[in-house]
């Protein structure tokens, strides 16, 4: 049965189960609103899809644990595609088997959501992207190419799949970092030798405002001296953003001034002040952490 396009924005809530061969159905509700570059569709029809999918205009929601079939590998040959999740999802599902053919895996997921989608990274293969909420809530997608008759894990991408985009062989998704603080930034990838590759971003932008505990001396700039502005306790402080690796941007709120602080790279919130380790939360409050 084919069902009506969604726009990317939109969030289509499913709950799929699989206890054996045994699949309940539930009601569904579609809401459609102003079209965008990449949609969702819903549907359990594959027919009129193939065109719509290799232009990396459209991710298809497989919708149901039943079985599908699909030219994966683009050779001419469908292959047979079930998508099991153990438990209830949501939030009781965190290990699911994937069969393509006679290939078959079985992989731990994070809180999986229940979904399966299709989607075409490359313009010229098919992905499938099993969906979870993963343990912070803000979406993963764990992403699966079918190469040589196997299947092969191909990368991971953050966020929910209605909301990934592909532009010109770009896939814009929203990821997390985890350096200074937890934050949801924009990220970007492409499709390289059957796996997903992050294009490298000079800053990812945080924007929360935090409050100085003491005051700490900053770099002027990245790979600099330590002789950037001082930070003054008790002065508001805006988290511009991160490299994602070890360096934080910072903008005094009420001076416009700049300074960058070093993370020990690998850390969390280690930072590094004059030769000394020093624990993000001891100098900044206000930071946003998760787990």
């Amino acid at each position: 049965m084919k069902k009506e396009l969604l726009a990317i924005g939109v969030v289509f809530a499913m709950c799929l189960t699989a206890c054996g061969n045994h699949t309940e159905s539930s009601e569904e509700t579609t809401e459609t609103t102003e079209a965008t570059e990449t949609t969702v569709e819903v549907s359990e029809d594959q027919s009129g899809y193939k065109e719509q999918l290799l232009e990396g205009t459209l991710i298809l929601d497989l919708t149901s644990t039943g079985q599908f079939s699909w030219d994966l590998d683009q050779d001419g040959s469908e292959e047979i595609i079930q998508f099991e999740p153990e438990g209830e999802a949501p939030y009781d599902s965190n290990r699911y088997t994937l069969t393509v053919g006679d290939n078959s895996v079985t992989e731990w997921g994070d809180l999986l959501t229940g979904e399966l989608y299709l989607a075409s990274f490359d313009q010229e293969t098919l992905q499938l992207l099993v969906a979870q909420y993963g343990y912070t809530g803000r979406g993963l997608i764990t992403v699966w190419a079918y190469r040589n008759g196997a299947l092969q894990q191909a990368g991971e991408l953050g966020g929910d799949a209605a909301d990934l985009k592909i532009e010109n062989g770009t896939i814009y998704c929203t990821g997390e970092s985890q350096v200074f603080q937890t934050w949801a930034v924009a990220m970007r990838y492409q499709w390289e030798n059957g796996r997903l590759q992050e294009i490298p971003q000079e800053l990812y932008e945080m924007g929360n405002t935090v409050t100085v505990l003491r005051d700490i001396a900053t770099y002027s700039e990245k790979e600099g001296d330590e002789d950037g502005i001082i930070l003054q306790a008790g002065s508001q402080i805006i988290v511009v953003g991160t490299d994602n690796k070890e360096w934080v941007k910072l903008q005094d709120e009420g001076s416009g001034e700049i300074g960058w602080v070093k993370i020990t790279e690998g850390t969390y919130t280690q930072m590094e002040i004059q030769g000394k380790e020093v624990e993000a939360t001891e100098v900044f409050e206000g930071l946003i952490l998760a787990g």
